[in-house]
């Protein structure tokens, strides 16, 4: 058997991701399992695959598994989630954009509540200060 010359990044690491792709995607477990079967409807009435459940999917965006098994694989290639590691110089920035496009959103949500509501102004600076301040001292 020839060995995979590509690393999986950890199961922490990608089920992170599976959880933020299921959020970006706006797809509730239900809905990533249509999806799922529908994509993979061949493979899986000739039994090459394995029909999805919402069971795994949860378990899979909430770190309860601890082998990259093939059906995670199958996951991360329907949700478009990397599960390789990349070499830090070749990273996609396609890849990056996804979590912080989502960070972006959440922001100008934030912004359009303070306009409407300038009384909150002060109140969202000390917890942006706030979360800014446990972020560094954790060294992210």
């Amino acid at each position: 058997m020839k060995k995979n010359q590509f690393k999986y990044r950890s199961c922490s690491q990608i089920s992170a991701d599976i959880e933020i792709a299921l959020e970006y995607k706006g797809l509730t477990l239900s809905e990533c399992v249509e999806a799922f079967d529908s994509r993979y409807d061949a493979e899986i009435a000739k039994g090459k695959k394995l029909p999805m459940n919402k069971d795994f999917i949860s378990r899979a965006k909430n770190g309860g598994f601890k082998v990259v098994s093939r059906r995670v694989l199958d996951l991360c290639e329907l949700l478009d989630v990397n599960p390789y590691e990349t070499d830090k110089k070749m990273i996609n920035m396609d890849q990056v954009e996804v979590p912080f496009g989502q960070l972006k959103k959440e922001f100008e949500n934030v912004e359009k509540i303070v306009r409407k509501r300038p009384d909150l102004e002060k109140k969202v600076k000390i917890i942006l200060r706030s979360i800014a301040d446990i972020v560094s001292v954790q060294g992210v």
